[in-house]
């Protein structure tokens, strides 16, 4: 499997999901958990089983080197004391010129399996073991170490929420001026009853920690799971909650993953499935923001993954890197994006799966398991088999070129197969758009969304406007939208998709309604001099921007028929 992966690089942009080489004479997978620090970064794994041996859980620094574009080994950082058993690797993290690493089996103090969490300090040429750090309210088996965070001289350190089922608790470290580090207080739910796996996920927020708390109760007795705000009383020194983080549709595994980057934070909330955790719920992301004046977080937007599947995992994980967000749907072997075009613009899904089609040439990989993002890299880790563990590869998160607007670099998207060249030129049909994309459109029954895109000429005079839709089912018919307001309206109308078009003047291209060809497509002529409206046809002038969307006939999972939206587009005219 890694030759073909090896052998992936070699042939697609530098876009493109690229393998990391495994460290030299490392024998099995790597890459269970990963962090990141610009371009520093720590991978690590677990005690590592094949038929022959067993090998010690440890971490492993990479540097990414601009010129080449690759992330390259350099050190290996094993511990010293480490017992064989130990499973050393279960949460990492990096901050500047500090690695933690957690042993979540770690024999403590108290000769309870309590876990623990090894410092390592790079002191310019390499990296020195430091304190090994435990809990005083630790267990046997209590799984310190399951979550945690570094910012600066502030670790949280999540403690007892090995099973979702059980209370847990937080332990904050802080280090001195002297170098060392010492627990200075312990974070627990106010109500334990109401809060198990209290500590599943921690996250240091400036002054603030965000902790979450699986399978808590909500209002209606269900199961809820939700991120409680802690912030620190300066004059005892304990951390009290001051908000509590639920989201708009919140259930028993909200708050399964957290990324916070400044004043935003994403949250993942994973597919309600089990009966006992009541109805079935969809995966979704949530995006929350903060006000640096109050302090307080609320919600800004929820994202989904646009796919017509009743189940798509989509919520497994997430990660927060400036105006992006990627979110995990590990079982489609999937990692999705979304980007925020412009300050407090609503985040905007890109109309392919980042992975897709890589994830189908390289085999089993459960890429949407754990990813990090920072500073334009994404390092994501999939578990291969029983015998190659997991596997990591980097994504460069800033495109090349990418001209259809969708977040993704075009060669890459080409190259990987995406139906992108519905016209055979080697090139993305969109990159001749006449305008500029508002939105995306959610996944049709062909389980990909419908794209409009404009061609011929913006100049009134020359009457050469044209519009194309691609990616439907063959022979649906439907028909063109336009309005001179933007708006966003999702499932408009008990439809399959999302409106993107809004104000009075909306009018409807119904004397021309189109049927889709055997290939999906339909190309149409927009007559400027008379564009319908409510109250009757208009003249385009130079100078106006009209918005368009083409809205047409589908087919619901199962049968069933429905109706979507592609996505829209904005021309102003000259």
């Amino acid at each position: 499997m890694f030759s073909i992966l090896t052998a992936l690089a070699l042939t697609l942009p530098q876009q493109c999901p690229t393998p990391i080489a495994k460290p030299p004479g490392f024998p099995g997978g790597f890459g269970g958990r990963v962090a990141i620090d610009g371009g520093r970064a720590v991978l690590i794994d677990d005690r590592t089983c094949t038929s022959q041996l067993c090998v010690q859980g440890a971490a492993f620094f990479y540097r990414y080197e601009p010129i080449t574009g690759q992330w390259n080994y350099e050190s290996a950082l094993h511990r010293a004391d480490q017992a064989s058993l130990d499973t050393t690797g279960r949460a990492v993290d990096i901050d500047g010129d500090t690695v933690v690493v957690s042993s979540v089996g770690d024999v403590g103090p108290n000769a309870l399996r309590t876990g623990s969490v090894t410092v390592w300090d790079y002191d310019g040429t390499n990296w020195i073991e430091g304190q090994t750090l435990f809990p005083s309210n630790g267990f046997e088996l209590g799984g310190f170490g399951e979550a945690l965070d570094l910012e600066g001289d502030l670790l949280a350190v999540g403690n007892g929420a090995t099973y979702w089922d059980e209370r847990g608790s937080v332990s904050v470290f802080r280090r001195g001026t002297d170098g060392t580090w010492h627990e200075s207080a312990i974070i627990e739910p106010r109500t334990p009853s109401t809060a198990t796996g209290f500590g599943h996920e921690v996250k240091i927020a400036g002054h603030q920690i965000l902790v979450t708390t699986i399978n808590g109760t909500g209002h209606d007795f269900l199961p809820v799971g939700a991120v409680i705000v802690f912030e620190e009383n300066a004059q005892t020194g304990e951390w009290l909650g001051v908000q509590r983080l639920t989201g708009s549709t919140a259930h028993a595994l909200f708050g399964r993953s957290l990324s916070v980057d400044g004043d935003r934070l994403a949250v993942a909330s994973w597919p309600r499935l089990n009966a006992f955790d009541g109805p079935p719920t969809r995966g979704a992301a949530f995006v929350f923001e903060r006000d640096p004046a109050a302090g307080l977080w609320s919600e800004f937007q929820r994202l989904q993954s646009g796919s017509i599947l009743a189940f798509d995992d989509f919520g497994k994980h997430v990660a927060l890197d400036g105006a992006r967000v990627y979110v995990g749907a590990r079982l489609g072997h999937e990692l999705y994006f979304f980007h925020q075009p412009f300050e407090n613009a609503p985040f905007q899904r890109s109309p392919y799966r980042s992975f897709e089609g890589f994830a189908i040439q390289g085999g089993s990989g459960k890429v949407g398991e754990f990813f990090v993002a920072d500073g334009g890299h994404v390092l994501t880790t999939g578990y291969q088999s029983i015998h190659e563990g997991y596997k990591s590869w980097f994504l460069e998160g800033a495109p090349l070129t990418d001209c259809d607007g969708d977040g993704f670099d075009d060669d890459c998207a080409l190259a990987l197969g995406w139906q992108l060249d519905e016209n055979g030129d080697g090139h993305v049909d969109t990159c001749g758009e006449l305008g500029t994309r508002i939105c995306f459109g959610r996944d049709n029954s062909e389980q990909r969304p419908t794209r409009l895109t404009s061609y011929g000429s913006r100049r009134v005079v020359d009457a050469d406007f044209h519009v194309r839709a691609m990616g439907m089912r063959q022979l649906v018919n439907g028909y063109l939208l336009v309005s001179d307001t933007t708006g966003f309206v999702p499932l408009a109308g008990g439809s399959m998709g999302d409106l993107c078009i809004a104000g009075p003047r909306v009018g409807r291209f119904s004397q021309q309604v189109q049927v889709a060809s055997p290939q999906g497509t339909i190309d149409m002529q927009v007559n400027l001099t008379a564009l319908p409206q409510p109250t009757g046809p208009v003249v385009v002038t130079p100078g106006d921007t009209w918005y368009f969307q083409y809205w047409h006939r589908d087919q619901r999972l199962g049968g069933g028929q429905t109706s979507t939206f592609s996505d829209a587009v904005g021309v102003t005219f000259e």
